[in-house]
């Protein structure tokens, strides 16, 4: 039995990294492995202290309200506190830069175009690395990278073009955008805030959508929904340089100069993405493979 735990946020549907990261874990659970969840607590990986005040606040209320930590019902995802150290991958995504869990056995996924290991990548000699799209390969090379790891999780039954022959105006979204440069958001709506049902609703009425997060779904999200999708630039990087798989380029414009390109490609989004959520059994076994040979040679585990 190869088992796991994912250090996870609760399950949010308005953020990609928790999406995939409890998908992962369904996907491990129907491919013959063993995995959990295990609730990541925000305020360890905060740097700034008043959102660290914040996230204890939140937790503090989370506490008293007894909310429970958040699944989803769809997904085969066990949560757990405690776990057999000695004998138990444990996958971090990017945003955890140590080792709270006290893990043996450590899985980086690269969730987001990050690099914070490159410092000291001496200190990670014993970790195994993977990305979940190319755009995200590490750069370092000092590492243990056994190569991509991409779920995917379709939300077509929201996402769909209504058919709305008299689009008009402009939506835009800036989420991690601001770590890519200064934002100059037009005045449009935002759907920074929205729920699943009323982005597709906005997308299905609004003309353009521009987003300043270079790496987010709703790009394709938008084009599925017929409406003309455009990347902000990223300052001195190139298009392929920004996404090198051509396919993830599909129906998204990345800039102004690139409308004729996302317009012509638009109908090869959906059958595309579809191929990749297709792909996720494949990606699994070949993630346990990686994984296996890895922690056998490293440290005579599985």
């Amino acid at each position: 039995m190869k088992n796991f735990i994912i250090y996870a946020p609760s399950y949010d549907s308005s953020s990609g990294g928790t999406i995939v990261l409890h998908k992962l874990c369904d996907e491990l659970n129907r491919g013959n492995a063993n995995c959990k969840i295990y609730p990541l607590q925000h305020y360890k990986i905060q740097k700034n202290p008043l959102e660290i005040a914040k996230s204890l606040i939140r937790t503090t209320v989370l506490k008293i309200l007894k909310i429970s930590f958040k699944t989803n019902s769809h997904f085969e995802t066990p949560v757990v506190t405690d776990f057999d150290r000695e004998n138990t991958v444990v996958i971090y995504p990017e945003i955890v830069k140590n080792n709270p869990l006290g893990a043996k056995h450590i899985v980086r996924w690269l969730l987001f175009k990050d690099n914070w290991f490159s410092d000291h990548p001496e200190k990670y000699q014993d970790n195994l690395f993977f990305f979940y799209q190319e755009a995200f390969r590490p750069i370092e090379n000092n590492i243990h990278c056994a190569g991509e790891l991409q779920i995917t999780h379709l939300q077509t039954e929201i996402y769909f073009n209504r058919g709305n022959q008299k689009r008009q105006g402009t939506c835009h979204a800036i989420r991690k955008g601001r770590k890519f440069g200064k934002i100059l958001a037009p005045r449009s709506l935002l759907i920074d805030k929205l729920s699943h049902e009323e982005i597709a609703s906005v997308f299905n009425n609004c003309e353009r959508f521009i987003s300043y997060d270079p790496y987010t779904l709703y790009s394709q999200y938008a084009a599925i929904c017929g409406c003309l999708s455009i990347v902000e630039p990223i300052e001195n990087l190139t298009k392929e340089q920004w996404q090198p798989i051509e396919g993830l380029r599909y129906g998204v414009a990345y800039g102004n100069e690139d409308i004729h390109w996302a317009i012509n490609s638009r109908e090869k989004v959906l059958p595309y993405l579809k191929s990749k959520e297709e792909e996720n059994k494949e990606s699994v076994k070949r993630f346990i493979f990686e994984c296996e040979k890895f922690f056998k040679i490293q440290n005579e585990f599985l």
